[in-house]
């Protein structure tokens, strides 16, 4: 178990103390699993994890409410978990081979998507 946003906003989805639908609840049991090391296949980088969260904090909101706050205090729970899943989750085998090389995030208008994946987009490049 890591102490960290996206491991508390995937446990908050499992006990459903945070409403999700059912795809996104099976994702963070897999999450979960793979975060607690039950997974043969894949493991969670916490060395990368760390890199995320300092690159995060470094970046600063540009404008609207939150403006000059770091990106790092203004993420929410699923954005935590699509950074972490993305860029942290890779192979056992293959430390250096992600999980996921390419990601989709479908959520309605006006919900931080462009923010989200510039923020990710920035990360990777790094």
């Amino acid at each position: 178990m890591i102490a960290h946003k996206s491991y508390d906003y995937a446990e908050g989805v499992i006990k459903r103390e945070i409403a999700a639908p059912k795809y996104v609840i099976k994702q963070c049991e897999e999450f979960l699993k793979i975060c607690d090391g039950k997974s043969e296949k894949y493991f969670l980088d916490e060395e990368k994890l760390q890199q995320i969260d300092k690159v995060l904090k470094m970046l600063v909101m540009p404008r609207g409410l939150k403006a000059g706050c770091s990106i790092y205090e203004c993420s929410c729970g699923y954005q935590w978990l699509f950074y972490t899943a993305i860029l942290c989750v890779v192979h056992r085998k293959n430390p250096d081979s992600r999980r996921y090389e390419t990601a989709i995030l479908e959520i309605a208008r006006k919900n931080f998507k462009s923010v989200t994946c510039f923020r990710t987009t920035i990360t990777l490049r790094r």
